[in-house]
């Protein structure tokens, strides 16, 4: 007999064969969980709530949840009965950065276009009416790859084996057929009046895309096989259209720059807008290009998840009941209202962190002051049997990505000769970009400290590029002429960028 497992808070429900672990259930019913582990019970990431019955919680259970606690980790645990669960809500807070508004391309072409924004984490679609210039639908879905792995050299490890390397490519491929009927039901569109589709991705994307794995991209000097090939064709039958649609993927620039940050310096100007410029993409892979009187310098910067609140302690997506902020007296603001946070998402810690700083519970180096049961951690609010909190592990996480972030900035400036204060704007973008606190970034050393009025947001930079080079071949050309126009800083290989990132680790000693 199957069992049933509730599932809030959407109130869905799915059947689980006896003996089957909950964390591949959940995925047969279309629930991801961003895993970085094989299933071995060590990321914490698939982390559920059960609202009765828990089972027993394992030892790892209980140093990552606490005693008391109801979390468990689904691949750990096997289904033996009917049970609710709660599923942190991963989809919500991640389509919130994909979406584009007031947004128009020029017009004055026949039929529909498609731009896909090809993320690691969720996959954005945009239906272009090439007539108007009009978006005329969007649809947001989680990369069905994220049950291999949360980050990209996680993929790419797998891909090394052939038969891991082709799940990848079809699990795309089916998420993107199925993406794409319902963008155009969406829309009211059929599919014989699509005539063209544009993909842009970050290299090991556009890779597993085609159905590579990380040739070039393992082993010094870390280049891509594709980077001087400018646009690449596909056929449009692998992802359910017929073969009269023009079908192409945005270019690999260099290295780990890819087709998405291409996309995002058209939609941000930076190749043709004059003055000193910096963009930066948040993401797991954190993109950054400075621009200096239209010569381009670029980067890309492994942050891994950790802005995203994943593998943080009482980390979880930007939905409701995280926190998503702290007062200037360290009360936590919520998502959605009410008293009982669930837990902190990426912004949270940000803001967190800064507050602490202020207050000087942490040190330069990074180490959180005991609290009155000598434990390194920082309880905001006391609320049910485990409440949120920052714990020292939470801060050397932050540490170790806003290193990277601001490590590639101060490398990038020195290239170019270009003082933080002399910078004219600076473009911030990228699934997490739109949810930053920027004062509490500044104060954690994430971003440079510059006049607010000189920072400008984006939402999904990659989407709207996508769009415009789509529609129009201007910008398109314009997309193909960046490689001569770049200047391409490989961090890993860069004489400083050790040294510069063990510095920038560091929080400011304005405190």
């Amino acid at each position: 007999m199957n069992f049933k497992i509730n599932i809030e808070p959407e109130g869905n429900t799915v059947e689980a064969v006896p003996g089957d672990t909950l964390k591949s259930v959940l995925e047969s019913g279309g629930y991801y969980f961003p895993q970085n582990c094989g299933g071995k019970g060590k990321c914490g990431f698939c982390r559920v709530n059960y609202i009765e019955d828990a089972p027993k919680a394992s030892t790892l259970e209980v140093k990552l949840f606490g005693e008391s606690s109801d979390y468990r980790l689904a691949c750990m645990h096997k289904v033996e009965s009917d049970c609710t669960i709660y599923v942190p809500p991963l989809y919500e807070a991640m389509i919130s950065g994909k979406t584009i508004a007031g947004f128009k391309v020029s017009g004055g072409r026949s039929g529909f276009g498609i731009a896909c924004d090809l993320g690691t984490t969720t996959v954005a679609l945009y239906l272009v009416n090439l007539g108007s210039g009009e978006i005329a639908g969007q649809y947001v879905f989680l990369n069905p790859q994220l049950s291999y792995g949360a980050d990209v050299m996680t993929r790419l490890n797998l891909a090394k084996a052939e038969d891991k390397r082709k799940e990848l490519t079809n699990a795309i491929y089916l998420g993107l057929t199925e993406g794409i009927k319902k963008l155009l039901n969406s829309g009211e569109v059929s599919p014989d009046q699509i005539v063209k589709l544009l993909i842009v991705g970050n290299t090991a994307m556009t890779h597993l895309f085609l159905g590579f794995g990380g040739e070039g991209l393992e082993r010094a000097p870390f280049r891509s096989p594709f980077e001087r090939r400018g646009c690449i064709p596909f056929n449009p039958e692998k992802i359910g259209l017929t073969w009269e649609v023009g079908c192409e993927i945005l270019p690999i620039l260099f290295s780990f720059i890819g087709g998405d940050t291409i996309a995002s310096i058209i939609a941000s100007d930076l190749d043709t807008k004059p003055g000193l410029r910096l963009m930066i993409d948040f993401g797991t892979n954190g993109e950054i290009v400075l621009s200096k009187q239209g010569t381009i310098w670029g980067c890309s910067a492994a942050a891994g998840p950790a802005f995203e609140g994943v593998g943080m302690y009482s980390g979880m997506p930007a939905v409701k009941g995280a926190v998503e902020a702290f007062t200037d007296e360290g009360e936590p603001k919520i998502i959605g209202g009410g008293k009982e946070p669930r837990g902190i998402c990426g912004s949270g810690y940000i803001s967190g962190i800064a507050y602490l700083l202020k207050n000087r519970e942490i040190t330069p180096a990074g180490l959180l002051k005991r609290d009155k049961n000598k434990k390194r951690e920082w309880i905001p609010l006391l609320t049910g049997d485990n409440p949120p909190r920052i714990t020292q592990d939470d801060i050397r996480k932050f540490q170790l990505a806003k290193g990277a972030i601001s490590a590639g900035i101060e490398i990038l400036c020195g290239e170019a000769d270009v003082e933080y204060a002399h910078l004219d704007e600076i473009v911030i973008t990228g699934s997490f970009g739109n949810r930053i606190d920027i004062s509490a970034a500044v104060e954690t050393g994430l971003i440079p400290r510059i006049n607010p009025d000189k920072i400008t947001f984006i939402d999904n930079a990659a989407g709207r590029g996508a769009a415009l080079c789509l529609s129009d071949d201007h910008h398109r050309k314009r997309a193909l002429k960046l490689r001569q126009k770049m200047n391409f800083i490989n961090l890993g290989e860069h004489k400083l960028f050790q040294e510069v990132f063990v510095d920038k680790m560091k929080f400011p000693t304005k405190y």
